[in-house]
Parts: structure tokens; sequence; C-alpha cells
């Protein structure tokens, strides 16, 4: 599988239930991050922010801001994984995703998602009407974080949305 990331988007594969980083984090703590940034005329301020704008050190965007886009790189980072039998998942997620679940919780709430016991749960939600899907949304989080799960499974048991009717209940 080959793996592009910049900004803030961590990508970690979830192997024998274990989570293993597959991305790097571009960021002012990154040392090496922080020198370019400073060699490109760049400014990092004492709480790690590029020209007091961002703590990523690559991106795409920043389109307005001439310093900014001359300080940031527009390289992402690239590498290729080999994936075995072993590997169930990967899930993506943003800076404040992991900031607040971490990378080994998120590889266990995953796991739990996709057992085929709870997995009718979360179909079930699917069919609540709009009004209800929204309420119970209500009640959770209004943090700003974002996560994507793709399972590497193509059995029946690791799909989140039955394949026919006769899962329905199951």
């Amino acid at each position: 599988m080959h793996v592009v990331n910049f900004g803030s988007l961590q990508g970690h594969i979830c192997s024998s239930g274990e989570s293993h980083g597959i991305t790097k984090l571009h960021t002012t703590q990154d040392r090496f991050e922080k020198r370019r940034v400073q060699d490109r005329g760049g400014v990092v301020t004492s709480g790690g922010l590029v020209n007091s704008v961002t703590t990523v050190t690559r991106a795409a965007g920043f389109h307005g801001d001439s310093k900014l886009r001359n300080a940031i790189s527009r390289n992402p980072f690239f590498q290729t994984v080999g994936l075995s039998d072993d590997e169930e998942f990967l899930i993506l997620g943003n800076a404040n995703f992991f900031k607040y679940i971490g990378a080994q919780e998120a590889c266990n709430i995953c796991q739990s998602i996709l057992n085929p016991s709870l997995k009718m749960l979360f179909y079930n939600f699917l069919l609540f009407d709009q009004s209800s899907k929204e309420e119970a949304m209500s009640q959770v989080s209004t943090l700003n974080y974002d996560a994507l799960v793709s399972d590497f499974g193509d059995s029946k048991e690791s799909s989140m949305i039955p394949d026919d009717e006769s899962e329905v209940g199951a």
C-alpha cells in the first residue's frame, strides 16, 4: 500500500490488535521540519505556530498568504507499506482525533465496532430517522475531530452494513 500524507493527517494500521503508525506528523515539534520552515523564511512562534497561523509544516492550501505558503512545504511524506494477513484495518484521523483518542485506543474501539455482534447496533443507527440521529449525535461531542476506518477484511463478519436482509436481526 502506498501512503502519502501531509498536514495533520495521521494513519495507523491495526495488526493483530496492535496499532502501528504508518505516517509522519509534520509539525514544528520535529526539529528538522522546524529548521526547514525557518530556512524558507518562516517564523516559528514559542507556541510552535508557523507565521502565527498553523503548527503543520507541510500542507496544501494557504493560497492567500504568500509568506506562509513559501514557509510550508507542499511536498508530502511518501512511503510504501507491505500488508500481510495480520492487518485488520486502517485508521486515518486528524491531529485532534489522535489527541483525544490515542492510536491504540482507536484500534481497540474499531475492533469492538467491527465485531459482528456490535455491527447491528451501528446498522440500526443508520435506519433512524434524521431527527433521531441528530438527537443521538447531539449527546456525543462537539470536538472537531475526524477519522476514517477502512476494513481490510472481505468476510461478512467484518462488514459494518449487512450484505442482505438475512443478516438483519442476526
